[in-house]
């Protein structure tokens, strides 16, 4: 499927990715089946509805999730209406685009009048496999806007004159970095000079040295 100019691999529903448009009825019972051509075990969790557990779509809480070749029935009563959406529960799927909207009609006509309606679903996508950004937000939570950050981000740092631009950051550790001789324990923005060690008590979760000047 091309995504973005490049050839790319999600998981798709019915041939497509996001997953087709689902329309229920307030009132009515849905009835969902869902058939697992994968290799791997996967799920559709109905986000936002009110269900029985067992049809939450949760694997490892309430639901086994759908092993390879399998079909699981999902039955659940309609008891509410608006926009929803639908997507897996099973590792990082989501993020392959296994997910696609859910639309639940009133059960009183609605009291305004359209011509048309359209539904958008906005997903982000990354060439990236889902598990390595994974672990590379764990490590640091900025890790894919440290190139993006604003003067905001810098400010104290400015003020004194000691960063002219971006390029006076450096990444050290996991949660800190050095700003122009400063080093800055990210979290709290603390800035202590990089050649004095950062001391163990200082109010800060520090507690790890980093590149032999102290504790990030």
């Amino acid at each position: 499927m091309p995504i973005d100019g490049q050839e790319a691999q999600p998981i798709t529903i019915n041939g497509t990715s996001p997953g087709p448009l689902i329309r229920l009825k307030e009132g009515q019972d849905a009835v969902l089946r869902v058939t697992n051509l994968l290799d791997e075990s996967t799920s559709i969790h109905w986000h936002g509805l009110i269900l029985p557990p067992e049809m939450d779509g949760v694997p490892g809480v309430s639901f086994a999730g759908i092993a390879p070749g399998e079909t699981f029935t999902y039955r659940f009563p309609v008891r509410q209406n608006g926009t929803y959406w639908y997507h897996s529960h099973s590792g990082l799927q989501e993020q392959l685009g296994h997910a696609g909207p859910l639309i639940i009609d009133a059960a009183e006509r609605e009291p305004i009048r359209y011509d048309r309606e359209h539904v958008l679903l906005l997903t982000d996508w990354t060439f990236e496999e889902p598990m390595s950004v994974f672990r590379n937000l764990k490590t640091m939570e900025g890790y894919y806007n440290f190139q993006e950050r604003t003067i905001a981000d810098f400010s104290p740092m400015y003020a004194k004159g000691f960063l002219t631009n971006r390029r006076d950051a450096r990444y050290v550790g996991p949660n800190a970095y050095e700003l122009a001789g400063y080093r800055r324990c990210h979290r709290q923005h603390l800035y202590l000079p990089a050649q004095r060690p950062l001391p163990r008590k200082t109010g800060t979760r520090c507690s790890r040295p980093v590149s032999g000047y102290g504790y990030a």
